[in-house]
């Protein structure tokens, strides 16, 4: 049995205690306040998950890779993950690029989402410096997006 599995197991013999010994009022403050503490539960759960899951991820494969798109080609998040080997982990290179520490070195600016458009959220000054900077690359972008058929770059594994 798992850690966060005891402490809900916990919760739910404190609530049938509480339900045989106490009246309605005490009942319903008890079911509300187990509810909090389960979803806090659950929540510290997925951190944790979400934290091995980038902790498995070597961000400097990542970071390395954006040195390798050619000037005026663009990449998707999905496409770095399966480079990484596992295409499920776009999410999870968008967290890592969000933290890039060198946007010189680093040229996360050249990641798209999956269907061309810029990332609205892109750490280094929003979605318009992403166009800004494409542009300068000769990369057409229209509407905050790009023609991934013209502009994607396709890596081929060494």
């Amino acid at each position: 049995m798992k850690y966060y599995q005891a402490e809900l197991l916990v919760v739910a013999l404190g609530i049938i205690l509480l339900c045989v010994y106490a009246k309605w009022l005490k009942i319903i403050l008890a079911l509300l306040l187990s509810f909090i503490i389960i979803i806090a539960l659950l929540k510290k759960r997925k951190m944790r998950k979400g934290m091995s899951i980038m902790s498995k991820v070597n961000s400097q494969k990542v970071y390395d890779f954006l040195t390798k798109i050619p000037v005026g080609k663009v990449v998707t998040y999905g496409d770095i993950a399966e480079y990484l080997g596992n295409k499920n982990l776009a999410q999870t290179v968008g967290n890592i690029l969000h933290n890039n520490p060198d946007k010189e070195k680093y040229p996360c600016y050249k990641v798209v989402r999956y269907n061309g458009k810029l990332a609205k959220n892109y750490a280094f000054g929003g979605a318009e410096k992403q166009k800004e900077l494409l542009e300068k690359e000769h990369v057409n972008v229209e509407n905050n997006h790009v023609d991934l058929n013209v502009y994607r770059w396709r890596f081929q594994n060494d």
